[in-house]
């Protein structure tokens, strides 16, 4: 939360984030009608070839790092860690993969043009173009205020535009656990399954979902009596439920 406070709006980024993935759905149900339902994440992995003119590889990278665009032969390419399986605590790679994308997403609709700029090479007569590159870290990588901005952007966008609300509340699994969650906390492992269940139902994984639930303050999570953490699901969140169509 420290980034916040130096350097944007956490709502208004996330508000951004999903008003371009609005408008990117928008442009390519314009050129591909269809089922509308489908959650930005799923729809992601198709959104950014066709409205985005990106190509997207999935190719080992480090294993610190999660995924890059870069600027590539008049087009963004999007590279996806083909190794985000064998990282340390990620247990779901598809997810994982799908926030990646939706991260890249607004870099490049954000970012261009740092992306665009030609960087010269050390030696005479070649030129490389720049990239962004997602480390998997805990702390900002590199002391450069504007790109740590950019970065922290395209953080809390991706992840709000992914984990989508509206898409959720479609779950039954989401709404079996508000609707356990109305008078008493969650505990134990089948409220965990449900949260997990409709994480995976939108096509992310389940710590962006939880963060994100967390952050907006629909969830919460407490330790219990015995030491198991349990889900508080809050009272706007049931609210919300009992208002949807």
């Amino acid at each position: 939360m420290t980034l916040v406070r130096d350097y944007l709006n956490q709502v208004d980024v996330w508000a951004e984030g999903r008003a371009i993935f609005g408008q990117m759905f928008d442009d390519y149900c314009r050129r591909f009608p269809g089922d509308r339902s489908t959650p930005p994440a799923i729809a992601i992995r198709d959104v950014l070839p066709e409205v985005l003119d990106a190509k997207v590889t999935f190719d080992p990278l480090s294993l610190n790092v999660y995924d890059r665009t870069r600027w590539q032969g008049g087009r963004f390419r999007v590279t996806v860690n083909a190794l985000i399986r064998m990282m340390p605590d990620v247990l779901d790679v598809e997810g994982v993969e799908n926030v990646c994308l939706c991260h890249e997403a607004i870099h490049i609709v954000r970012d261009a043009d740092l992306l665009t700029q030609a960087q010269p090479l050390p030696f005479a007569g070649f030129e490389t173009s720049s990239a962004i590159t997602c480390y998997r870290a805990d702390k900002p990588l590199t002391p450069d205020v504007v790109l740590r901005r950019r970065e922290f952007r395209a953080e809390e966008a991706g992840r709000a535009a992914a984990v989508s609300i509206p898409h959720l509340l479609r779950e039954q699994s989401f709404l079996d656990l508000i609707d356990a969650g109305r008078r008493r906390p969650v505990r134990g492992r089948a409220g965990w399954s449900l949260l997990y269940s409709a994480a995976k139902a939108i096509g992310v994984n389940r710590s962006a979902a939880t963060k994100q639930l967390q952050l907006e303050g629909w969830i919460a999570i407490e330790p219990s009596r015995d030491g198991d953490k349990q889900i508080l699901v809050q009272p706007g969140l049931i609210t919300l439920a009992e208002a949807r169509p």
